[in-house]
């Protein structure tokens, strides 16, 4: 990208109250008073690039002074001066927000007292050669687009992209194909080229480099409208008009760069002011899960995923509150747990603070601190679920006050401060030791119950004979294996969606989406279906209305023939998801009602959907019982049934 220049100020000025304070070492210097205002140009500038203001200044006594540009306070400044007898090089950056124009930019300078204030004894200081250097427009004119670049990268150029899953252990032969172009020795050369004026923020070179390779590519200038951010993309096509990807003989090259086929080489994102130097890659999109969505997470900002813990946090604390059980109750063992995952990370924090020692501060109150964290945010009902994902932060924290209660004590070397002169049978060892050798006893046990260690131990098989135990392996490998084994369901949600699984294998593909709406985190997996709007299951996730926005936008991308809605989070949907409930609401029908006598009505027990050429409908009635009870509604609904394909469209 090239740069130019403008000369602000070619003359020394003398600002203040005092003229003639520097004729001893300035002769002759024009006084202009305690402020004035400069007017400058900048003929073709880029005012999405910073610029850099570079001037000399002398006895310049505090950094109360004031130093904008277009009404803008220059970040850091005028720099105070070292001493009165030296003149000072300085160079500050001028930024976007300063929003230079091609004419009529204004410096204003305005000497200050040392507490701000603008009448009386101001400051007496000299500026001279004032020059401001910025980048100017490429010569050559980028594509551009504006818009919400992390919803077009999530659904137009992720959508734009085929599944690879051809190969493996279980491949599915729909995806195999290929679409790579392998590149030629030459255009690899060429194309490191592209990648070192990219780095160099040389944009306009970029572009015309990669259209030298293929006519495909692009550079594009993209403004993020959520962010006020700008980033270049080099991308295949331009957003709204991707081309298609078109099958390619394996090893197969293209050498005519006027060759319209896609290459399939990538698409990369540069921010045109990064905040830090940074790399993230995504290279094995729509074959590794969801990793192309965390990429671009990853690059768009984690603010999303701070704002979603919070809200998600705050969700579950309104819905399902902290719980106090007795210690004399059926669980108490479970309940010691409990209080004792709050009860390690103190005494560690108390001891702390009697140590002192900066390594012990480091080392152990982050980790102490997180484990009140997870403690406080993590650990409600069904505690037996929750405390033994809670425990790691209390192991660590407790094995280190384990490891002190055994340590030799003594009193502290002064030409070693970190190490302790032994003293094995100190008081506090003598006392220290019995209460850590108790603790061990009675956190152990409450950990074995809150985990169901014998259970699970049981459940595996390893208190059998030991000639028997090779054969248990093998058996669970085989079960592991199985898709519905009893022993690996983890709920009674998936037992009862096992015939809607079967369903989904007979008359859907792995093209086809699943929005699994509510609290069923397993039924993506045992769906063997991607999940829908980019969520894996929506009562995890915050009321967010731009996440709202972006799940409804990625779903009309996608094919998805079924939605499921978790009863419990049924009141919530449209509520915190209201975009996205209202389009499931119209596009979606659940086809009848039940109910019991006395009970609310129950919806979605059937449901039917038209995708495409196809008609998909899901029943989670127990005929057989209905059948067999010669119930009415049971005969003639499953007529419908079997004579759906007469019924008109």
């Amino acid at each position: 990208m090239a740069t130019s220049y403008t000369v602000v100020l070619f003359s020394r000025q003398h600002f203040g109250n005092q003229g003639g304070t520097f004729d001893d070492i300035e002769p002759g210097v024009a006084f202009v008073g305690g402020a004035k205002d400069f007017l400058f140009d900048c003929p073709g500038i880029n005012a999405a690039e910073p610029a850099f203001l570079m001037f000399q200044s002398r006895d310049v006594d505090h950094q109360q002074n004031i130093f904008r540009v277009n009404g803008v306070d220059v970040f850091g400044g005028l720099p105070a001066s070292p001493a009165r007898d030296a003149w000072n090089g300085n160079v500050l950056l001028i930024e976007p927000h300063h929003q230079l124009k091609a004419t009529g930019n204004v410096l204003r300078v305005e000497a200050r007292r040392s507490d701000g204030g603008s009448d009386g004894d101001v400051d007496d200081f000299i500026l001279d050669n004032v020059v401001i250097t910025y980048k100017t427009v490429d010569a050559v004119q980028l594509p551009t687009a504006a818009g919400d670049l992390g919803a077009f990268l999530t659904t137009e150029l992720i959508g734009s992209i085929t599944n690879v899953r051809g190969t493996g252990s279980a491949p599915n032969t729909e995806d195999q194909h290929n679409e790579y172009v392998l590149p030629l020795p030459g255009q690899l050369a060429s194309w490191r080229g592209v990648f070192r004026s990219l780095l160099a923020g040389d944009w306009g070179q970029a572009h015309t480099q990669a259209k030298l390779i293929s006519s495909t590519y692009n550079v594009v200038r993209f403004f993020d409208t959520p962010s006020d951010r700008i980033h270049f993309v080099l991308m295949e096509g331009v957003p709204g008009l991707i081309p298609r990807a078109a099958a390619q003989p394996p090893g197969g090259t293209i050498a005519d760069r006027a060759d319209a086929t896609r290459r399939g080489w990538g698409t990369y994102v540069f921010a045109a002011q990064p905040h830090r130097p940074l790399s993230i890659s995504a290279p094995h999109i729509r074959d590794d899960l969801e990793t192309e969505n965390q990429a671009i997470e990853a690059y768009m900002g984690l603010g999303l995923y701070i704002r979603t813990g919070i809200e998600f946090s705050r969700a579950e604390a309104a819905r399902q509150g902290h719980v106090w059980p007795s210690l004399f109750g059926e669980n108490r063992l479970q309940a010691a747990l409990l209080y004792e995952c709050y009860l390690i990370p103190l005494i560690a924090l108390t001891v702390v603070a009697l140590d002192r020692r900066r390594e012990v501060i480091a080392q152990i109150v982050p980790i102490a601190v997180v484990a009140l964290m997870v403690d406080f945010g993590f650990i409600r009902e069904p505690l037996g679920t929750r405390l033994p994902d809670a425990i790691v932060p209390l192991v660590v924290v407790g094995a280190w006050l384990i490891g002190r209660a055994w340590a030799p004590g003594g009193p502290v070397q002064k030409d070693r401060p970190y190490v302790q002169k032994d003293r094995p049978y100190d008081v506090r060892r003598l006392i220290a030791i019995p209460m850590s050798v108790a603790a061990i006893v009675v956190v152990g046990a409450s950990i074995v119950r809150a985990g169901s260690t014998v259970e699970e131990l049981d459940r595996a098989a390893l208190f059998a004979p030991l000639g028997t135990i090779p054969g248990r392996f093998g058996e669970r490998a085989e079960q592991y294996r199985t898709r519905f084994e009893d022993y690996l369901i983890p709920s009674g949600e998936v037992l009862r969606l096992v015939p809607f699984f079967n369903y989904l294998d007979r008359c859907t593909t792995r093209a086809h989406r699943l929005l699994n709406v509510g609290f069923a985190v397993e039924v993506p997996y045992f769906a063997r279906r991607a999940f829908a709007g980019g969520i894996s299951y929506f009562a995890g996730y915050p009321a967010i209305p731009e996440l709202d926005e972006r799940v409804l936008t990625k779903m009309r991308s996608e094919v998805v023939p079924f939605v499921l809605i978790a009863s419990e989070f049924a009141k919530e949907f449209p509520v915190r998801f209201p975009l996205t409930e209202r389009y499931v609401r119209v596009r979606y029908t659940p086809l009848l009602e039940s109910h019991d006598a006395g009970e609310p009505p129950q919806l979605g027990g059937e449901v039917y959907a038209e995708v495409g050429k196809g008609r998909y409908v899901y029943t989670a009635y127990s005929w057989f019982r209905q059948l067999s009870a010669g119930v009415p509604g049971a005969y003639r609904q499953f007529a419908n049934l079997i004579s759906l394909s007469k019924a008109p469209r």
